[in-house]
């Protein structure tokens, strides 16, 4: 009788090629992992850079006439010539 420790990588070898084709690509079936892990300060970094940008549009959008919260407005309803204009103000 072998020794446990001796079969152990054994089996997990033949785990691991479970999902695997002959050239090692995954089959069919494969479950995936976990994905890459987010780290909390790189996240809180995002976070903070989004609120960043929302508020210095805002604040470009408050400065600007009551004529170009309509042109927003028809940019938001899908009108492209409006859209230009208020991407060119937010430049």
């Amino acid at each position: 009788m072998r020794p446990q420790w001796l079969e152990e990588p054994q089996d997990r070898t033949l785990e691991k090629l479970k999902y695997r084709d002959l050239n090692g690509r995954f089959t069919v079936g494969n479950p995936g992992g976990p994905g890459r892990p987010t780290n909390e300060v790189m996240r809180a970094k995002r976070v903070k850079e989004r609120n960043e940008e929302i508020a210095r549009e805002e604040y470009i959008i408050s400065q600007q006439p009551p004529e170009f919260k309509e042109t927003l407005e028809k940019a938001m309803n899908g009108d492209l010539i409006a859209i230009n204009k208020v991407l060119r103000v937010l430049r």
